[in-house]
């Protein structure tokens, strides 16, 4: 299967809002413009961006984009993005934030957590479909991340990985 870089993903997300042009995708995403111009021509081989007239525009390629979206392939994206947000965490503490706790939730807390994570879903959702966020550079995104497993399930699959 073929993976989509968390790079990769930045520049298709910033074509997706609209910046066709290689100086506006570098503005919106800050990256260096001849590793952008690699990234391209990288996205262009694999059918998953086009390049005519000076524009990069989203391939309609279904079957490129299928590659990239399968659940595996989002699961390492997902990967890859978890272990940045540590890194940058541990990094500078001050200006970003992480917090992972083990606790034991009721029945009752279970049901009271679900509904405070729908509410927070919501609010993600509704900031994501605001024209400020469409407006608002790539680079300057905030990564939220929510959720939470069985300890047993997370205990069970780490014994999987090293035996």
């Amino acid at each position: 299967m073929s993976e989509l870089l968390l790079l990769e993903r930045v520049v298709v997300e910033s074509i997706a809002k609209g910046n066709f042009r290689i100086e506006n995708i570098q503005n919106d995403t800050g990256l260096d413009y001849s590793f952008l111009l690699s990234i391209c021509s990288r996205l262009i081989k694999r059918g998953l961006i086009t390049y005519k007239l000076g524009e990069y525009k989203i391939s309609k390629d279904e079957e490129s984009w299928g590659k990239v979206n399968h659940p595996l392939i989002l699961k390492n994206e997902i990967k890859e993005v978890s272990e940045n947000i540590i890194d940058v965490f541990f990094n500078d503490k001050v200006t970003n934030s992480l917090k992972l706790q083990k606790v034991y939730l009721s029945d009752k807390d279970e049901k009271i957590l679900n509904s405070l994570l729908d509410s927070v879903e919501s609010f993600v959702k509704d900031l994501r479909n605001s024209p400020q966020n469409k407006a608002m550079s790539t680079k300057k995104q905030k990564v939220l991340m929510w959720g939470y497993g069985q300890y047993s399930d997370i205990i069970q699959n780490t014994l999987k990985v090293v035996s």
